[in-house]
């Protein structure tokens, strides 16, 4: 599974002709086979533009994270990509939509924690938690607006001439 997935990034030509080589399968093979493929899909995510991360060497990449897992003694439910709302996400039992997760990372972390608290909530009670989401993020944005737009304003009124 994991050489037909290296198989298919090499063929989509993701990062102008750099190949993943033998050194990344190698190394992908020291790691579970669920680390490797997550590793290969958070590759591809980064390959296509989401996320807003470019990656200059793939083999560097993989390799790095390999060795980073290997160091860190990882288990399957580590992190490796430094996506932190995704993890909590999948700790709070969310399947959150990429949209969803991209709104997220926008955010400060503190503030993406919380509504992903309030999203696991309201989960539990029938809601769609990327909707919670979407709605929360959209009063916090709207907020932000109010309160750039009250320190542009000024304090006193002027005098007229």
């Amino acid at each position: 599974m994991v050489e037909r997935a290296v198989l298919d990034l090499n063929q989509r030509d993701l990062w102008q002709g750099q190949n993943l080589d033998a050194n990344s399968l190698l190394a992908l093979r020291c790691v579970s086979q669920e680390q490797a493929m997550d590793l290969l899909g958070a590759l591809y995510s980064k390959g296509t533009g989401k996320g807003g991360v470019n990656i200059s060497s793939p083999n560097n990449y993989l390799q790095a994270a390999v060795a980073k897992i290997l160091r860190d003694g990882a288990s399957n439910g580590m992190n490796f990509t430094g996506n932190q709302t995704r993890q909590k996400a999948t700790e709070l039992g969310l399947s959150l939509e990429d949209t969803t997760l991209q709104v997220l990372s926008r955010l400060p972390l503190r503030i993406s924690v919380k509504m992903l608290e309030s999203a696991a909530t309201a989960q539990t009670e029938g809601a769609d938690p990327n909707l919670a989401v979407l709605e929360q993020a959209s009063h916090f944005e709207q907020h932000l607006q109010d309160s750039q737009q009250e320190e542009e304003m000024p304090r006193k009124r002027p005098r007229e001439a």
